[in-house]
């Protein structure tokens, strides 16, 4: 969401890192709808939900977005702000994308 509040391009800053397949969960979808209801965010929450049609969704078995973020960090690149996910997918020593400077992504 924070990728289309700042207006950033997702589809070439990735393309810096290759050629990504791009995956969503269901949980996050889930999350993206319920956020799309509410006035304040609402509008990056649909327009979120509209970029995400374009890609390949991962069935959920997970209760919690983050934990299963973190276990599908050890086959895939996982791209988030949440500073705590960051920290859990790090100490496994996997990668993470994140915005920098509300301008480009980061691979960290």
């Amino acid at each position: 969401m924070n990728a289309i509040k700042f207006k950033i391009d997702i589809n070439s800053e990735l393309m810096r890192f290759g050629k990504p397949e791009i995956y969503s969960t269901e949980l996050v979808l889930n999350e993206l709808e319920k956020l799309s209801k509410k006035s304040s965010e609402g509008v990056n929450a649909k327009l979120c939900l509209e970029f995400l049609k374009k890609v390949k969704i991962i069935k959920s078995y997970a209760k919690n977005a983050d934990k299963e973020l973190e276990f599908l960090s050890d086959k895939f690149i996982v791209c988030t702000q949440d500073r705590e996910l960051v920290k859990k997918i790090k100490k496994k020593n996997n990668k993470v994308v994140m915005i920098r400077q509300k301008k480009y992504l980061i691979m960290v």
